[in-house]
């Protein structure tokens, strides 16, 4: 590895357990990091505290943060600690803080700051915006469905999704925008493409501050498919999409091309999501890399990747992940050229 390559700065933008994934091992080869999380989603605990006390999303900024804090330490259990029965089931500790945090300092970016500081962490983990709105979808038909959930669970899935649109408008949060100047690599993780990653780059400022930004971007497609925004996307769609929303195409795109085991693909089946295809895919304009990319799942250990639920909690599955140790390497490989 280049010695220079610890001393570059990089830039993660994503949502939930995709970002988290990454960022569990390329912290440790990068000393200058920054997480810009999304703040629209409205689902599990993470929606229910939205709807209680109209606050951006906690929970994939808590993800983030357990993934690269301490293992060891007291407050690290907390921050991870979900109960799992009772009327408590499915509430996350971790978000009960933030958001206490976030009552305490008047915004959510001053609250993830000092967490950031109270669990010695070193990479820099901020929200997209300290705005709280929701992802909205406009479909072929003209009708606009708001919220995450609501589009993954709209009754008519066969109109495509034109265009994705927040209400109210929220602004990039200032230091998300400094960050993406400066930075040297932007690395554009899994998640929900159209409510999670693009919903992020939809905050007032940053597609802009993206264009002007002299760094690497490396895209890591996702594995599977979203159900009520991206059903029968293939690798090709998923590159041209974001595109759209970054203003640019991406340096490099990162494509999962390995088997999926069945039991796994039965259980996404269910909520409608399936294997990205990588038809009408080429290397002529896009610098695509294919490689086995997920990371491997015991069937006899599923019960460890499964949430709980809890009266009015709303959950999807979150089993397939992306294999952390392999996708750093090829960030830093990428970084390196």
């Amino acid at each position: 590895m280049n010695k220079d390559i610890k001393h570059k700065k990089f830039v993660t933008i994503g949502n939930g357990t995709g970002q988290a994934t990454i960022l569990k091992h390329l912290h440790s080869y990068v000393e200058d990091i920054t997480a810009i999380v999304g703040v629209t989603d409205n689902g599990g605990h993470s929606g229910l505290l939205r709807r209680m006390l109209n606050i951006p999303a906690p929970g994939d900024i808590r993800n983030c943060m357990s993934n690269v804090c301490d293992k060891e330490s007291s407050l690290a259990s907390l921050i991870r600690y979900r109960f799992n029965k009772g009327e408590l089931e499915g509430v996350s500790l971790g978000n009960l803080i933030i958001s206490a945090l976030t009552d305490i300092e008047g915004d959510m970016g001053k609250a993830v700051e000092q967490l950031g500081k109270m669990l010695y962490l070193k990479p820099r983990i901020l929200p997209a915006s300290i705005e709280s709105a929701q992802i909205c979808a406009e479909l072929e038909d003209g009708q606009i469905i708001e919220g995450e959930f609501e589009i993954i669970r709209r009754e008519n899935k066969e109109a495509h999704i034109v265009r994705m649109f927040h209400k109210p408008e929220i602004t990039a949060y200032a230091p998300c925008l400094d960050a993406v100047r400066e930075a040297d690599v932007i690395v554009i993780s899994p998640g929900t493409l159209r409510t999670g990653i693009i919903s992020t780059l939809l905050a007032k400022g940053m597609k802009e501050a993206i264009t002007k930004s002299p760094a690497r971007i490396i895209f890591i497609c996702n594995i599977m498919t979203n159900p009520g925004q991206t059903e029968n996307f293939s690798a090709r769609d998923h590159i041209e999409e974001i595109t759209r929303y970054l203003g640019r195409k991406p340096d490099y795109t990162l494509v999962h091309d390995g088997m999926i085991p069945d039991f796994v693909q039965e259980i996404y089946v269910k909520e409608r999501s399936h294997p990205v295809k990588h038809i009408n895919v080429d290397n002529e304009d896009i610098s695509i890399i294919f490689e086995n990319l997920l990371e491997q799942i015991d069937e006899n250990e599923i019960q460890k990747y499964q949430r709980t639920g809890g009266e009015h909690i709303k959950k999807t599955p979150h089993l397939i992940r992306h294999d952390a140790r392999k996708v750093a390497s090829i960030i830093l490989e990428l970084s390196n050229n």
